[in-house]
């Protein structure tokens, strides 16, 4: 072993350390060089985990502005289409023309007698119709239930969802208008 350089310098030239203290020489070394990885692997692992957080938080902090700008363009588009049917609403009420009653009655050529019914014989199931003939209308002169004031409501009714119809389409409209502006 005089030509084995590892050992303890002492007073004689190199005295060799035996072959455990070798070992344990070794895998200090080693143990010191992974500590130093390791510690630089965290280091990195470190910064990368706080670039990631704050890209993170960069992209919640633009997905939170986005989203409060939309709720106010939602809100705005929202209220102009409510103020703009109310208002249509109130042109309509304003614009409505009182109408007398309105009586529905045959026209004086077909007043008379209606064509009579065919009789149901009993027992095939139908029900049994009136026998003979059903008096008709003469010339509007019969009293019969005024159905004006129902045609009315309807009326009102189809103008209501009309406007609604009308106010809705342009609502979407400028909902597009604003998604292809963000494009």
């Amino acid at each position: 072993m005089a030509g084995d350089r590892f050992g303890v310098e002492g007073a004689g030239g190199v005295i060799p350390l035996p072959p455990a203290a070798r070992l344990y020489a070794y895998g200090g070394g080693l143990l010191a060089l992974l500590i130093g990885l390791g510690l630089l692997h965290h280091h990195g692992y470190r910064k990368g985990v706080d670039a990631e957080r704050a890209r993170y938080e960069a992209g919640l902090a633009e997905a939170g502005q986005r989203y409060a700008a939309q709720v106010e363009r939602d809100a705005r588009t929202n209220q102009e289409a409510v103020s703009a049917y109310e208002s249509e609403v109130a042109h309509l009420r304003a614009a409505a023309v009182p109408v007398g009653p309105v009586r529905l009655c045959l026209d004086p050529v077909r007043a008379g007698e209606v064509p009579a019914v065919p009789r149901v014989a009993a027992g095939t199931g139908g029900s049994a119709a009136a026998a003979g003939s059903v008096p008709g209308v003469s010339g509007g002169t019969a009293v019969g239930p005024d159905i004006g004031p129902g045609l009315q409501l309807i009326a009102d009714r189809g103008d209501r969802l009309s406007a609604q119809v009308r106010h809705l389409l342009e609502r979407n409209r400028k909902l597009s208008e604003l998604a292809s502006e963000e494009r």
